[in-house]
């Protein structure tokens, strides 16, 4: 096989961080001042501002089986922008980073150098002012020349556990939906952002009247609030927002509401939006592919559309009225109509993203409850396989076992209105499976654990005894789930001490060499666990064997232990990626036209005479089951034709 390794040095008026490809390369200021390029131990090299085009880079380009690239986009798209590769996507380019992310490793590959304990060459830093610098340097040039070296090493210390070929197929479907790009609402997003700032001149000048304070920094927020009664031990949205249910007194309570206000992260999207939006109002390469360590879903970039709050529930069904009219609104009137205006406003985030074209609508549709669906299969759980042959809610299904009540009289509960019963059943359906106990309650120290923790973040208030209740009735029903989590535990102490491959139910774990572990799940991708070994924890006052493993955490390579709820999290959530990454395979090649996907949902447009047609084509591509499935995993999806992108 014929591997090119590629590398390139651009300069821009527009930050790659911020603006991403797209916009970057696009700039009137951008500027590609070099390509390296290395075709077994020869290397060569362009300036495009000052020579032609070497014969011998364009006849490497056209005869390479596989081009590989540190950041796939980013090198394709300088190089469609010289012209001399076209700007479609071709089946032979890979991505260098695509590939550290499916291998569980740091995704940059001076950071997966370092970890795999390869020369990285010069900082991020240096390399950094080294682009800036005006002249191209010799240290430029060296440490580029050494990126395409590690790039070619890593490749050799991959080779055993490369990813299949499927892969790379939807990584090049992943490519044309990102170059596609989320259709925008140009006028609404700006009108969006002068309300903003409006707001933001108001909360401040309302939180200097309050607190009486000349700067309005976080620590001297802090120091007031603590003067009025605040308990917090910091200032995130979570931790005010449990604040705020027990506030005691008019000053405090506004003063959070205050905070809460001005640390809205939905207003930052309207400028991401702005920063990063091509001419042609479409917002592009807003889906890292495999963005999500082992379970290799994808994450997001600028926009981040994995990370939309959901409208305030007296709002849910008048988004798309706001965004329609929030062009000719401004902060008071947009307050009287709609009540709290930031409220009203974040709600927009979602509905900006409409089909430009007159005749088209947003089809969207997803998956119903992806990933309890797949830890019933995986697990083998009768209990959870019942419940989605049967058609029922797992959330009201829990609701009647908790409360002592019948799946009859939740439903009528539900269907009366009432949705607190059902609320409280969605965090044990959905953290339980994974192990979860019932935690410790949140101090000024410390954030609560386990499910109170988990339930808290989902806006769900329990006690302790519930918690623990919660968590005797789940196991109880659930007994093929917790004999997986066992199994799983035994299996990698079994693998980790030589006795090869080891299965439990469709999962193989083994060892196939001392720098990782390998989980392969019934799709045969694999997750890999670097430098794993078993060291000996406490567990409720027992000591036993424990795999620890290292891995990239807040852009640290660290490590980290784990036990089976964990194991089987990441190997239902990294089935449920397969499944979704399936669907759109389908649906791609059906000419649906995808522009988004988060998690269990895929959103397209479509014609308005089609809309209803495509619909049900998506979610016939969406439950239709993989080869490697049987008709024991339950797949539904709904979905909906909408003017304005927003939540089910």
């Amino acid at each position: 096989m014929k591997r090119l390794f590629i590398t390139t040095s651009a300069v821009s008026g527009a930050d790659l961080s911020e603006a991403g490809p797209s916009r970057f390369i696009h700039d009137e200021q951008f500027e590609l001042r070099i390509v390296l390029v290395k075709v077994g131990d020869d290397l060569l090299s362009w300036k495009p501002g000052s020579q032609e085009v070497p014969t011998a880079l364009l006849t490497a380009l056209k005869s390479a089986d596989e081009i590989w690239a540190p950041h796939g986009t980013v090198a394709r798209l300088c190089l469609a922008k010289t012209g001399i590769i076209g700007p479609s996507w071709q089946p032979n380019w890979r991505c260098m980073s695509a590939l550290l992310s499916l291998s569980a490793l740091p995704s940059d590959i001076k950071s997966a150098a370092k970890a795999l304990d390869i020369d990285a060459g010069l900082s991020f830093a240096a390399r950094a002012s080294a682009e800036k610098d005006q002249r191209i340097s010799g240290a430029l040039i060296t440490d580029m020349a050494r990126d395409l070296s590690i790039m070619q090493t890593i490749l050799d210390r991959l080779a055993n556990v490369m990813p299949l070929e499927d892969e790379w197929q939807l990584y090049g479907i992943d490519q044309t939906i990102n170059a596609k790009g989320l259709p925008v609402d140009m006028a609404a997003t700006r009108a969006a952002i002068r309300i903003g700032a409006e707001l933001g001149e108001q909360v401040d000048a309302e939180m200097r009247e309050l607190t009486g304070l000349d700067s309005i920094s976080p620590t001297n927020l802090m120091s007031w609030l603590r003067s009025v009664g605040y308990r917090g031990r910091d200032m995130k949205r979570s931790t005010v927002e449990a604040a705020l249910k027990d506030a005691r007194t008019p000053r405090l309570r506004r003063g959070l509401m205050l905070r809460l206000a001005s640390s809205r992260s939905a207003l930052a999207k309207f400028a991401a939006i702005e920063r990063a939006v091509d001419p042609d109002d479409r917002l592009r390469h807003t889906l890292k592919f495999s963005g999500a360590s082992r379970s290799a879903r994808w994450s997001g970039q600028i926009y981040q559309p994995q990370n939309l709050i959901n409208p305030p529930a007296l709002l849910a069904d008048r988004v798309e009225e706001i965004a329609d009219n929030i062009t000719d609104l401004d902060a008071a009137s947009m307050g009287m109509i709609y009540g709290d205006a930031s409220d009203a406003l974040a709600a927009c985030v979602r509905p900006v993203i409409k089909p430009t074209h007159p005749e088209k609508v947003v089809i969207d549709a997803d998956l119903a409850s992806i990933e309890h669906a797949v830890l019933g299969w995986v697990t083998g759980d009768t209990a959870i396989q019942t419940i989605y042959r049967e058609g029922r809610d797992p959330y009201l299904v829990f609701a009647a076992d908790y409360y002592g009540s019948s799946y009859g009289e939740e439903l009528a509960r539900l269907m009366a209105g009432d949705k607190t019963n059902r609320i409280f059943g969605k965090p044990p359906v959905l953290g339980c499976g994974f192990g979860l106990g019932a935690g410790q309650p949140a101090s000024e120290k410390a954030d609560a654990t386990g499910l109170l923790g988990y339930a808290s973040k989902m806006g769900v208030h329990m006690t302790v005894d519930q918690a623990r209740k919660a968590v005797r009735i789940y196991r109880s029903r659930h007994g093929g789930v917790v004999r997986f989590w066992r199994d799983l535990e035994s299996a990698v102490i079994c693998a980790m001490h030589g006795a090869g491959p080891v299965k439990v139910r469709g999962i193989t774990i083994d060892l196939p060499c001392p720098d990782f572990l390998r989980v392969i799940l019934p799709s045969g991708r694999a997750i890999l666990y670097w430098s794993p070994r078993l060291d000996m924890k406490d567990w409720g006052g027992r000591s036993q064997e424990t795999l620890s493993y290292m891995h990239c955490k807040d852009g640290v390579w660290q490590r980290t232990d784990t036990y089976g709820g964990k194991l089987c999290e990441n190997i239902v959530q990294a089935i449920a990626r397969d499944i979704l990454a399936h669907g759109i395979t389908l649906a791609h090649g059906k000419g649906i036209e995808i522009f988004l996907h988060v998690h269990d949902q895929i959103v397209a447009e479509s014609f308005i005479s089609n809309a209803e047609t495509d619909l049900e084509t998506l979610k016939s591509c969406m439950t239709s089951l993989p080869s490697w499935a049987d008709d024991s995993l339950n797949l539904s999806a709904s979905g909906q034709v909408i003017r304005r992108f927003r939540k089910d």
